[in-house]
């Protein structure tokens, strides 16, 4: 699982990560988890950094990736694109499993932050542009945005 939430994005992944490791006793997957916001004060349903989160994740197989704009008030991007980028060797392995699903929550400019950052991970934008529709069809993509 790639997990993708932004700002209040994050909600609904921890209510799914608790989930998925206190209910789905046979659990043995990825989960890579990357999450952010323009600042510190938009992750309110995070906690803290570690969170509440660090209560039932497996070390094994859950990691988390923290990003936020590098300048906040100058209306600065979140660096998604950077975290990914900077796990792009796991995000490509990940990608080539035919049993890997992306959840994406957050604003509406992450989508095109999001692309960019896949296509630089598989290569080019015509060969994310073929994984991220075998995901659709496949019905392993899905969004909340907002």
């Amino acid at each position: 699982l790639i997990l993708i939430g932004m700002g209040t994005g994050i909600a609904p992944f921890r209510a799914f990560i608790k989930h998925l490791y206190k209910n789905v006793r046979d659990w043995k997957g990825q989960v890579r988890l990357f999450y952010g916001a323009k600042s510190g004060l938009e992750l309110l349903y995070l906690n803290d950094k570690d969170g509440d989160m660090t209560q039932y994740y497996d070390e094994g197989t859950f990691k988390a990736f923290h990003a936020v704009s590098p300048r906040p008030a100058f209306d600065d991007p979140i660096a998604l694109d950077v975290a990914m980028e900077d796990r792009a060797n796991e995000i490509l392995e990940m990608l080539q499993y035919a049993n890997t699903h992306i959840y994406v929550a957050g604003y509406e400019k992450i989508k095109g932050v999001l692309d960019k950052a896949f296509a630089s991970i598989m290569g080019s934008p015509e060969a994310w542009k073929t994984r991220k529709a075998e995901l659709i069809a496949g019905g392993k993509w899905a969004e909340v945005i907002y």
